[in-house]
């Protein structure tokens, strides 16, 4: 998936909205071999606008993603074990909290984004 972002009209007026990206790639795969399931997913954006760095740059997102499911079949259950990595590379990205309310002169808020993310899980099914 290919996206460029919009920008929103006050008064005839064309502002970059608050979350406006100047552009975005999203690409996923997912395959099967037998009783495996994988899935890959790669994500890559060129910033949004409250991530300016210095004057005309912008701070990119991009991340990649991993999974891996084995699912057994039982006659009364089944069982799937899954191992994920979110954010394979361990990229550091910026992440935008637009939920707190800053005390003083509303603030921006930065935190880190999704790390090197390992993921274990096991689901029975009945």
């Amino acid at each position: 998936m290919y996206k460029v972002s919009s920008s929103i009209f006050n008064k005839s007026v064309a502002l970059n909205s608050p979350r406006s990206n100047p552009f975005s790639i999203t690409s996923a795969s997912l395959g099967t071999s037998g009783r495996w399931w994988f899935s890959i997913n790669y994500v890559y954006g060129s910033g949004l606008q409250f991530t300016k760095k210095f004057e005309n740059s912008l701070i990119p997102y991009s991340r990649l993603d991993f999974a891996v499911l084995y699912k057994l079949n039982f006659q009364r259950f089944n069982v799937h074990f899954g191992a994920s990595i979110l954010n394979m590379l361990n990229t550091e990205n910026v992440k935008y909290n637009n939920f707190i309310n800053m005390p003083y002169n509303d603030e921006i808020v930065y935190s880190e984004s999704t790390p090197f993310t390992p993921i274990l899980n096991i689901n029975l099914h009945f």
